[in-house]
């Protein structure tokens, strides 16, 4: 059985299936300079339709659906970019941003320059959460809001826990640097250290049902 590994970036999706690099696809996503924050942005729609032409195309190809299924899907993110949308029906109208100066600045730059889209985040309509994140909601059918610990360290809000605590509470967020960004932490994704009972749901990922997981 095949593993996909997806990586997630602002400006491309990347699929390889196991680890063949003559099988990666690449599809670009369109960025543009961003009016909110030094740095790029793109459209929440186009990273997921690339990300569903790269799965396509690369699942297709290695013959997913006959003699050797797909095993999981390896979700390879950063916490480098910022994702905003609707905890329900999964619209982003908010563009992904990819700040240079970080996450939580990302943050700061829609609270400023999008008050009405910030509103719905203090209203616990929208959540908040890295490029992968988003991914995985949109793969789950919003079933998952939820980031690996990898990932959430690399935002610069979260710090690692006590060694002895479970794999889901080695890494968490930090209270203080949330609230030194004016970042709300019940808007973040919850950060996942047991990913066992993730699966992506057939309606939004034509045709797999597989379960889910950090790339190592």
């Amino acid at each position: 059985m095949n593993v996909l590994r997806l990586q997630v970036r602002l400006d491309a999706v990347t699929v390889r299936i196991a680890e063949a690099e003559h099988n990666a696809v690449v599809r670009r996503v369109a960025t543009t300079d961003s009016t909110r924050i030094a740095g790029r942005e793109a459209r929440a729609g186009d990273l997921w339709q690339a990300v569903l032409d790269a799965v396509a195309e690369a699942g297709a190809g290695a013959g997913a659906g006959a003699a050797d299924p797909l095993e999981a899907i390896e979700l390879d993110d950063t916490g480098a970019s910022l994702a905003m949308w609707d905890l329900e029906t999964l619209g982003a109208p908010t563009p992904l941003l990819g700040a240079e100066a970080g996450f939580g600045a990302a943050v700061g730059a829609i609270a400023a320059h999008d008050p009405q889209a910030w509103a719905l985040v203090a209203d616990d309509r929208h959540g908040l959460g890295t490029l992968g994140s988003y991914v995985l909601a949109r793969m789950t059918r919003g079933t998952w809001h939820a980031v690996s610990p990898a990932a959430a360290l690399q935002t610069g809000l979260s710090t690692p826990g006590l060694s002895a605590a479970p794999p889901e509470g080695r890494v968490r967020w930090d209270a203080a640097a949330c609230a030194q960004a004016d970042v709300p932490i019940e808007a973040l994704p919850v950060i996942l250290g047991d990913w066992s009972g993730v699966v992506t749901d057939p309606r939004t990922l034509p045709g797999l049902r597989v379960p889910v997981r950090p790339a190592g």
